[in-house]
């Protein structure tokens, strides 16, 4: 059992320096003192002193917020944008990459920090001996960290390896980037010390890493070193596979599985639901709070019906056509992945007659939607359908935006796909992988897939990861490079996806290398 003795109170356990940063202190916002032995003789508080290095995942904008999420989104053949006066935006969708746009250098840096934090917390208690401990504390942090390397390594491709919390900020500047097999090795090592995790946290811990959550990264970890664009190290995909049927086999015991209804996803009611393997905890009763938002953050799919458009928040970011267009009308996915129909009250609400503007795409009898919402209306087709998860105006303040609901980063339907498709590779058409893609379809309210050639299946579910995890945590961008099939894809050729794969490292990174660092190539 844990040991718990709460007449302690959380104060500054040490420094931990950031790799382009300044130090900060490994704290809870607490005055009193203790000593080293006593955070290896509580796991509860110990625990506690780990949130500084979830802190930066929804710190400002600076990474699941927008910095890591929207270059991906931009990058990939289900998103562009369409605002004039923001030309960086721009250059990112039509792959006219700048190492200097301030993206790149603000996800580099929140990564950064929360490796540091997660290195110190390791030096400091990686002589544990207490099996809790071990487990659930010191798990947490090798996850932790995993996870911010397997973003980095995705991201970037080559990026230097820091473990040592005794580096100054000079040294951590100095060291070169590693290639992204040793990458990968340290966070196979780390997530193998994660696998422990206990199942489920209690309600005041919840946004921590369970079991289920450790098991699921690291199967998406083997596929991607498995794939084509990744490691291409095929050996990986019956690793993945391996992981992925025992995650099923014991989803109970686990706590994971689908929920029935799609939609529902994307409310605050599916927040550490059996659903959502692993995700950022936002506003509410989870681990980590928006910091810098007044409600919550903001997702460049957001809409809320009222008065919000096209041209307010993040509505700028449109829909690909062909990813709308993929989607038959009997896909359940369809109506909730896009918004269809949006209004812009012009008036605000005021005294008058009401001008309100309505915008549509593909909606019959338009023109009788006039009735329902002014005298005065206007009513104009749009070029194209707009993102439309967690648009619902339940997840919204009135005239805001800005929601505060968790960020996915694992769902189950995830694994149930990667499981299909890492027993595709491994092994071929089974059962195990029908039964996996077929789940995923069934609550969509598809037809059971049978009798299709391997090449078909593939096809198969790489469109269904595609429908079910669109405008995701950059799904869509990494899936078709570790795919190696991004600098195929029309849409990508016609906008000059040329021979990019990774994004730029921060020309300011670069910099105070003292050019250590080196550029990726392809990038200006």
């Amino acid at each position: 059992m844990m040991k718990k003795h709460s007449k302690y109170i959380l104060p500054a356990l040490g420094f931990c320096c950031l790799l382009f940063g300044a130090c900060v202190s490994l704290e809870d916002k607490t005055e009193d003192a203790f000593g080293r032995e006593t955070v290896l003789s509580d796991d509860e508080l110990a625990s506690k002193l780990l949130n500084n290095a979830y802190a930066p995942f929804l710190e400002n904008v600076n990474y699941y917020n927008r910095a890591f999420t929207m270059p991906p989104l931009l990058a990939s053949d289900d998103h562009y944008f369409t605002r004039p006066d923001w030309p960086t935006r721009a250059q990112i969708d039509k792959f006219t990459w700048d190492p200097t746009e301030v993206m790149y250098n603000l996800f580099w840096n929140a990564a950064y920090k929360s490796i540091a934090s997660c290195n110190t917390f390791i030096d400091n208690y990686t002589d544990a001996s207490d099996p809790d401990f071990i487990d659930n504390v010191l798990g947490q942090a090798y996850f932790l960290r995993a996870l911010n390397y397997f973003n980095l390594v995705r991201y970037y491709g080559r990026v230097p390896k820091i473990t040592d919390s005794k580096l100054s900020i000079e040294e951590s500047q100095l060291i070169p980037q590693s290639e992204p097999d040793e990458i990968y090795a340290l966070i196979v090592e780390d997530l193998l010390k994660a696998q422990n995790l206990k199942p489920k946290w209690e309600a005041a811990d919840l946004g921590r890493p369970s079991k289920a959550a450790a098991m699921a990264l690291l199967g998406k970890v083997y596929l991607y070193m498995a794939s084509p664009g990744g490691l291409n190290k095929t050996e990986y995909y019956a690793e993945s596979a391996r992981i992925f049927k025992e995650i099923d086999v014991n989803r109970n015991d686990l706590g994971v599985g689908l929920l029935p209804n799609y939609q529902s996803l994307f409310f605050r009611s599916a927040e550490y639901s059996q659903e959502m393997v692993f995700e950022i905890g936002a506003n509410g009763p989870g681990l980590i709070p928006v910091l810098n938002w007044v409600n919550g953050q903001v997702r460049p799919w957001i809409f809320e019906d009222s008065p919000l458009g096209v041209a307010e928040g993040w509505g700028w970011y449109v829909a690909e056509l062909d990813l709308y267009n993929s989607y038959s009308n009997s896909d359940a996915r369809k109506e909730v992945t896009f918004e269809t129909m949006w209004i812009v009250d012009l008036d605000n609400g005021g005294a008058g007659p009401l001008d309100d503007t309505i915008y549509y795409w593909d909606l019959p009898n338009v023109p009788a939607l006039t009735a329902v919402t002014s005298d005065n209306a206007k009513v104009v087709q749009d070029s194209t359908p707009h993102c439309g998860k967690w648009r619902w105006p339940v997840n919204c303040t009135p005239n805001d935006p800005r929601d505060d609901i968790n960020v996915p980063v694992i769902r189950y339907a995830d694994c149930l796909l990667m499981l299909a498709e890492a027993e595709l590779e491994a092994t071929g058409t089974t059962a195990a992988a029908y039964n996996a893609i077929n789940e995923v379809r069934n609550r969509a309210g598809l037809p059971a897939l049978a009798g299709l050639s391997t090449e078909q299946f593939r096809d198969s579910l790489r469109i269904e990861r595609r429908r079910e995890l669109a405008y995701e945590e950059c799904h869509r961008w990494f899936d078709i490079v570790r795919w190696d099939i991004h600098r195929t894809l029309p849409s990508l050729v016609a906008k000059g996806v040329g021979d990019k794969k990774y994004f730029p490292i921060p020309q300011e990174a670069i910099n105070k290398s003292g050019g250590v660092l080196v550029q990726n190539p392809n990038i200006p």
